[in-house]
Protein backbone atom coordinates (compact mmCIF):
# COMPACT_ATOMS: atom_id res chain seq x y z
CA UNK A 1 0.00 0.00 0.00
CA UNK A 2 1.18 3.12 -0.95
CA UNK A 3 0.50 6.31 0.57
CA UNK A 4 1.80 9.90 -0.22
CA UNK A 5 1.19 12.20 2.24
CA UNK A 6 -0.59 15.34 1.18
CA UNK A 7 0.83 18.82 0.80
CA UNK A 8 -0.67 20.21 3.89
CA UNK A 9 0.81 17.03 6.22
CA UNK A 10 4.23 18.07 4.78
CA UNK A 11 4.19 21.66 5.66
CA UNK A 12 2.59 20.34 9.22
CA UNK A 13 5.27 18.39 9.94
CA UNK A 14 8.04 20.49 9.04
CA UNK A 15 6.60 23.08 11.01
CA UNK A 16 6.00 20.96 14.66
CA UNK A 17 9.72 19.71 13.31
CA UNK A 18 10.94 23.52 13.65
CA UNK A 19 9.16 24.24 16.85
CA UNK A 20 10.80 21.62 18.58
CA UNK A 21 14.43 22.42 17.79
CA UNK A 22 13.38 26.14 18.03
CA UNK A 23 12.15 25.51 21.82
CA UNK A 24 15.73 23.82 22.56
CA UNK A 25 17.70 26.79 21.19
CA UNK A 26 16.37 28.80 24.51
CA UNK A 27 19.44 31.44 25.64
CA UNK A 28 18.15 31.62 29.52
CA UNK A 29 20.01 28.19 30.20
CA UNK A 30 22.80 29.17 28.01
CA UNK A 31 26.13 28.65 30.22
CA UNK A 32 28.25 32.15 30.27
CA UNK A 33 31.22 29.91 30.62
CA UNK A 34 33.31 28.00 28.08
CA UNK A 35 35.42 25.48 30.47
CA UNK A 36 36.50 24.41 33.78
CA UNK A 37 33.18 25.32 35.32
CA UNK A 38 31.80 23.50 38.78
CA UNK A 39 27.87 22.72 37.67
CA UNK A 40 26.82 23.58 41.34
CA UNK A 41 27.88 27.26 41.50
CA UNK A 42 29.42 26.91 44.83
CA UNK A 43 32.69 28.93 45.48
CA UNK A 44 35.08 26.20 46.18
CA UNK A 45 38.81 26.46 47.91
CA UNK A 46 38.44 30.19 49.21
CA UNK A 47 41.61 29.51 51.56
CA UNK A 48 44.44 26.96 52.74
CA UNK A 49 46.95 27.70 55.22
CA UNK A 50 49.92 25.29 54.59
CA UNK A 51 53.72 25.77 54.51
CA UNK A 52 56.46 26.24 51.32
CA UNK A 53 59.57 24.70 51.33
CA UNK A 54 61.29 26.95 53.55
CA UNK A 55 58.45 26.49 56.29
CA UNK A 56 56.70 30.49 55.55
CA UNK A 57 53.09 29.56 55.79
CA UNK A 58 51.14 30.49 52.59
CA UNK A 59 47.26 30.85 52.08
CA UNK A 60 45.90 31.75 49.02
CA UNK A 61 45.53 35.05 49.74
CA UNK A 62 49.95 35.12 49.41
CA UNK A 63 49.05 34.99 45.97
CA UNK A 64 46.99 38.29 45.65
CA UNK A 65 47.83 39.71 42.12
CA UNK A 66 48.61 36.16 40.44
CA UNK A 67 46.33 33.76 38.84
CA UNK A 68 47.11 30.96 40.51
CA UNK A 69 46.62 27.26 39.41
CA UNK A 70 46.26 25.01 42.53
CA UNK A 71 47.30 21.25 41.73
CA UNK A 72 46.61 18.50 44.25
CA UNK A 73 49.03 15.55 44.12
CA UNK A 74 52.23 13.95 45.44
CA UNK A 75 56.01 13.34 44.17
CA UNK A 76 56.26 9.44 43.92
CA UNK A 77 53.40 10.04 40.87
CA UNK A 78 54.86 7.68 38.20
CA UNK A 79 52.48 9.57 35.10
CA UNK A 80 49.54 11.66 35.77
CA UNK A 81 51.44 14.26 38.65
CA UNK A 82 54.07 15.15 36.63
CA UNK A 83 52.43 14.90 33.20
CA UNK A 84 50.12 17.74 34.56
CA UNK A 85 52.58 19.46 36.31
CA UNK A 86 54.79 19.56 32.90
CA UNK A 87 51.69 20.81 30.72
CA UNK A 88 51.05 23.63 33.45
CA UNK A 89 54.44 24.60 33.20
CA UNK A 90 54.30 24.48 29.03
CA UNK A 91 51.22 26.89 29.70
CA UNK A 92 52.87 29.50 31.40
CA UNK A 93 55.55 29.33 28.64
CA UNK A 94 52.87 29.73 25.90
CA UNK A 95 51.24 32.74 27.87
CA UNK A 96 54.82 34.69 27.14
CA UNK A 97 54.64 37.73 29.47
CA UNK A 98 51.18 37.09 30.38
CA UNK A 99 53.12 34.17 31.84
CA UNK A 100 54.65 36.08 34.60
CA UNK A 101 51.06 36.35 36.78
CA UNK A 102 50.28 32.49 36.61
CA UNK A 103 51.18 30.77 39.52
CA UNK A 104 51.21 26.91 39.92
CA UNK A 105 50.72 25.72 43.14
CA UNK A 106 51.43 22.03 43.96
CA UNK A 107 50.01 20.67 47.08
CA UNK A 108 50.89 17.28 47.92
CA UNK A 109 48.17 14.74 49.57
CA UNK A 110 51.26 12.60 50.65
CA UNK A 111 52.30 14.61 53.77
CA UNK A 112 54.29 11.95 55.11
CA UNK A 113 56.35 11.02 52.22
CA UNK A 114 56.30 14.71 50.65
CA UNK A 115 58.34 16.84 52.87
CA UNK A 116 59.25 20.45 52.60
CA UNK A 117 62.70 19.49 51.54
CA UNK A 118 61.25 17.27 48.71
CA UNK A 119 58.50 19.41 47.50
CA UNK A 120 60.97 22.61 46.92
CA UNK A 121 63.05 20.81 43.93
CA UNK A 122 60.38 18.62 42.72
CA UNK A 123 58.20 21.60 41.48
CA UNK A 124 61.75 23.58 40.60
CA UNK A 125 62.98 20.94 38.59
CA UNK A 126 59.12 21.21 36.32
CA UNK A 127 59.66 24.86 36.67
CA UNK A 128 61.40 27.49 38.65
CA UNK A 129 58.50 29.44 39.66
CA UNK A 130 56.34 26.60 40.63
CA UNK A 131 55.48 26.34 43.97
CA UNK A 132 54.92 23.13 45.98
CA UNK A 133 52.82 23.12 49.77
CA UNK A 134 53.21 20.57 52.54
CA UNK A 135 51.78 20.60 55.61
CA UNK A 136 50.23 18.24 58.59
CA UNK A 137 47.88 15.46 57.71
CA UNK A 138 44.91 17.86 59.16
CA UNK A 139 46.08 20.86 57.00
CA UNK A 140 46.27 18.61 53.98
CA UNK A 141 42.77 17.21 54.71
CA UNK A 142 41.03 20.49 55.24
CA UNK A 143 42.47 22.35 51.86
CA UNK A 144 41.52 18.93 50.09
CA UNK A 145 37.99 19.44 51.25
CA UNK A 146 37.95 23.02 50.72
CA UNK A 147 38.62 22.01 46.67
CA UNK A 148 36.49 19.19 46.79
CA UNK A 149 39.69 16.71 46.27
CA UNK A 150 38.97 13.70 47.40
CA UNK A 151 42.02 11.35 48.22
CA UNK A 152 42.59 8.40 50.41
Amino acid sequence: MNELLTRRQVIGGLSLLSLGLLAGCDSSSALSFKYGKDLSNKILGRTFKLKDPQGNVKTLSSFRGYMPMVFFGFTQCPAVCPTALARAAQIKKLLGKDGDIFQVIFITIDPERDTADQMGPYAASLHPDMIGLTGTPEEIAAAAAAYRVYFR
